[in-house]
């Protein structure tokens, strides 16, 4: 380096050069991660009197919220796929239900949690305001 000229400029600190990223997860994230190994846990101990139909669903949708809390935007795009999907089992099985005063069987509530879930999935912000 000459006298009286400036350091060359490099970009970052040393500290962080080479330092590995880290990532936080988003409530979001976290949100799909915990219904997915629900949905599993649901699937594979039987908890709930299910259908073996509704069992393999459970285990489908488990296996996507895991696979799909890796990103925020994917744990978002799970989220509204829940609402969704079960939201429409849900109203299906509310609208053929042959019981007294039409309330709802345990599949039918299932069906609602995971709707429910899958709404506040969709909608909680992402991080805490500081």
């Amino acid at each position: 380096m000459l006298p009286g000229y400036p350091a060359p400029m490099r970009k970052g600190t040393p500290a962080s050069r080479g330092a590995p990223r880290t990532r936080r997860y988003s409530r979001a994230q976290a949100l799909a991660l915990a219904v997915g190994l629900l949905q599993v846990f649901f699937a594979v101990v039987r908890v709930l009197p299910l259908s073996p139909a509704n069992q393999v669903l459970h285990l489908c949708t488990g296996a996507a919220g895991i696979a799909l809390s890796w990103r925020h935007g994917h744990a978002r795009l799970y989220g509204v796929g829940l609402l969704l999907l079960y939201g429409h089992l849900f109203l299906e099985d509310m609208d053929t239900s042959t019981a007294l005063l039409q309330l709802p069987d345990l599949e039918a509530l299932s069906h609602g949690r995971t709707a429910l879930a899958g709404a506040v999935i969709a909608v909680v912000p992402a991080f805490a305001r500081r």
